[in-house]
């Protein structure tokens, strides 16, 4: 069930919630919480009981149940919504290791996970095999070995007895800075990250980095001087040591074209960005498509005078098809287009097929449909034109919308030489997509097409919508199910990736 109780499609994940003769009528003594768990049963015609399980869970096709975790487990970390259940199950699958626990302590002032292991492990063995099934903010970066799990008395894990006091930070390899580049880069990690401890071979993320932090380096490098700083080439050089080597070289990707995840694979991934025109959102995908696929995002050129900008929807389309091209010059190329990425997934597939290429996967993700479009073109949409200016009411309500919801860039935006600049141009260019898009064509394609949805779309728009993609495709047109998201989280859901990377391993390329 979501989070109102209304019952999901298959494939959907959500709260398992059992009824029938056989269930309990309540906690004993606990009027609060028999009222939270043990609600009405919509079902029922003779005022039964649905009892709310906290147990994250999807049906499969076969009907049978997958279970991915607690409800009640769910924590916040440096932005991200992270299930421990998740965490720990992955941990217990790990070679050597009989039981884990993982649990958030901010006892240090700064937020971080501990894993309290029971087995024969060897450290390294363990962080390396977690980094392959999990993305990084969800890897611990503290291990307790135990010799066995404190229990209560009716056999549960009795999680207040762990020991999570006085904690010490994991010891990394210490390697000074031999340069002066290195010594910068090495002073500005030890601002962001707020620590000393490391060296200039550690890997960025492996000590307490993540994507927003990432920002935060770009940015505070920018300051002191190194304006050919690319972002795209620092998730590729993570050490201080080899992304220096890189730095005098002027060799690296154009800044569209954004590197999410570290594998040497041979095959692509390109994902095309929202109205925002930034590709972050896709970090935690990537992670999970790790030695599967090379995920590459087309993210909407910033640095760039917005005047020079492409001129219309399809000078922005063979922008980004030169941008892959670059990397990978033919096909077959796989797409994924979330939201307003979507029309443009659509669009370059249709360049690319026109010019002879093969496309091996198009995914599209929570994407207007040609009728939705439609609707707009003849409604809201339809004054649409392009703006090289921006009132400060609106620069003003960037900023308060950023603070309230941004998870983080409003800081990163600050840190900037010219923060109100930055700002103007990311809201020029989400009108900017919002106009150009408003001009591109609803093509149908050769190549099978998979769609998904979040059910806050589905909700809002009604399920109906779900087949007004039909048509776009002279193969297949395969939805994949609703996923139990809103439209912003549904990249970052881990059923997506999962979803992805079973399609995409069964696709000959």
């Amino acid at each position: 069930m979501d989070a109102e109780v209304n019952e999901l499609p298959v494939l959907a994940t959500g709260e398992l919630c059992i009824a029938g003769d056989t269930l309990a009528r309540g906690y004993l003594e606990r009027p609060d919480l028999t009222a939270e768990k043990f609600i009405p049963d919509p079902f029922s015609s003779t005022g039964g009981r649905l009892y709310r399980t906290g147990d994250i869970c999807r049906k499969r096709d076969d009907s049978t149940i997958e279970y991915f975790g607690r409800k009640d487990k769910q924590i916040k970390l440096r932005g991200f919504r992270i299930e421990l259940g998740e965490i720990e199950n992955v941990l217990r699958s790990a070679p050597d290791i009989r039981q884990a626990v993982v649990e958030l302590s901010d006892d240090s002032g700064e937020p971080r996970l501990l894993a309290f292991v029971v087995g024969a492990f060897h450290k390294a063995e363990v962080i390396s095999y977690l980094q392959r099934h999990l993305p990084d903010y969800m890897v611990p970066s503290v291990f307790i070995k135990l010799d066995a799990l404190p229990l209560m008395q009716n056999g549960k894990i009795n999680r207040d007895m762990l020991p999570k006091d006085n904690v010490s930070l994991p010891v990394f390899e210490k390697i000074l800075p031999r340069s002066e580049l290195e010594q910068q880069l090495f002073s500005i990690w030890q601002t962001v990250l707020k620590r000393q401890d490391f060296g200039v071979t550690n890997n960025f993320f492996e000590i307490g980095g993540n994507s927003l932090s990432a920002l935060r380096v770009a940015a505070m490098a920018k300051n002191k001087g190194m304006s050919n700083f690319r972002l795209d080439a620092f998730f590729r050089h993570p050490t201080i040591a080899a992304f220096a080597a890189q730095f005098s070289k002027h060799t690296e990707l154009a800044s569209s074209l954004v590197p999410l995840n570290a594998t040497r694979a041979d095959r692509n991934i390109f994902v095309l960005h929202p109205s925002s025109g930034l590709v972050f959102d896709y970090r935690n995908f990537a992670q999970e498509l790790d030695g599967v696929a090379n995920v590459y995002g087309l993210q909407f050129p910033f640095e760039m005078d917005a005047k020079s900008w492409p001129e219309d929807f399809h000078g922005l389309v063979n922008y980004y098809v030169k941008q892959m091209r670059s990397m990978q010059p033919h096909g077959p190329y796989s797409l994924i287009g979330w939201s307003s990425g979507g029309l443009l997934a659509m669009e370059i597939a249709h360049l690319l097929e026109e010019s002879g290429e093969s496309l091996a996967f198009i995914g599209i993700v929570d994407a207007k449909t040609p009728a939705q479009r439609k609707t707009d073109l003849s409604g809201k949409n339809k004054d649409l034109r392009r703006i090289e200016a921006v009132e400060s009411s609106e620069i003003d309500q960037f900023w308060n919308d950023l603070k309230q919801h941004g998870e983080g860039w409003d800081s990163y935006l600050l840190e900037q030489e010219n923060p109100d600049r930055i700002a103007e141009n990311m809201v020029l260019a989400s009108k900017y997509i919002l106009y150009v898009t408003s001009g591109g064509h609803d093509r149908q394609i050769k190549s099978d097409i998979h769609v998904w949805w979040s059910s806050e779309n589905v909700t809002d728009l009604g399920a109906e919508r779900l087949s007004e993609w039909d048509g776009s495709s002279q193969g297949q047109l395969i939805q994949m199910g609703v996923i139990d998201t809103s439209h912003r989280g549904i990249v970052k859901n881990k059923q997506f990736a999962e979803d992805v990377k079973t399609v995409y391993m069964k696709i000959k390329h």
